[in-house]
């Protein structure tokens, strides 16, 4: 089966930037084409009876859960398969930040939006991750040209550091509203079926080629507004 996926994205639950409720989260998911996606919370991770309630109501739509987390050298990292709760402090020390993974070995950690405010490229040679956003709505020039190529800013960077690293390449809504989910998702086929939680679905997003999709008529559409 070919799944497809955001692995980022934020509720008014637990992530006051966004204004989506969980349930409306799901249903733009379902009616773009989606069948599953990550709830990655900023410093949050939905607990598995949280993600289980929704999951009841949205049968047809795989939810994981992740973690996105600020970190003082200045990037954002998603998640998956850190473990539910509370992951603080905001801005948490990359110290801190690099023993929860070193204690989570099977979790999928991906950098995100690295180049959104700056073309700094400082201490990503050092950097023991498993892949980057090359796409995401919120690295987005501000204005879109009504024709012609969709235009990501920085975008030569991203592609040079997911070359040299040998990072998975990403494409992520990192959806804050309805107008964000869709816009940009992750192909993959998934041929022993839908990963039945996120340190399967890591192991897949290890193993597997992933086809970035990046939908410009939703991109146009939003950014119009």
């Amino acid at each position: 089966m070919l799944l497809n996926i955001d692995l980022h994205t934020h509720t008014r639950r637990y992530s006051r930037c966004s204004i989506l409720s969980p349930d409306a989260l799901c249903e733009v998911a379902i009616e773009r084409g989606l069948n599953a996606l990550a709830i990655t919370e900023h410093h949050y991770q939905w607990f598995e009876d949280e993600i289980a309630a929704l999951q009841d109501r949205h049968p047809a739509l795989k939810l994981y859960a992740g973690v996105e987390i600020s970190c003082n050298d200045g990037h954002d990292y998603v998640v998956l398969g850190l473990g539910p709760g509370p992951h603080w402090p905001p801005r948490m020390p990359f110290e801190k930040f690099q023993s929860l993974l070193d204690a989570r070995p099977d979790a999928f950690v991906f950098i995100a939006h690295c180049f959104r405010h700056t073309a700094s490229e400082r201490g990503l040679a050092e950097l023991q991750i498993d892949g980057i956003e090359i796409g995401s709505y919120n690295i987005l020039a501000f204005q879109q040209p009504e024709i012609g190529p969709i235009q990501i800013v920085r975008e030569e960077l991203y592609h040079r550091w997911q070359a040299r690293m040998g990072w998975a390449p990403l494409c992520n809504s990192d959806g804050h509203s309805r107008g964000m989910i869709g816009t940009f998702y992750n192909q993959i086929e998934a041929s022993g079926g839908m990963p039945p939680d996120e340190i399967a679905l890591s192991a897949l997003l290890r193993q597997h080629e992933i086809r970035c999709i990046r939908d410009d008529d939703l991109i146009r559409e939003a950014t119009r507004v």
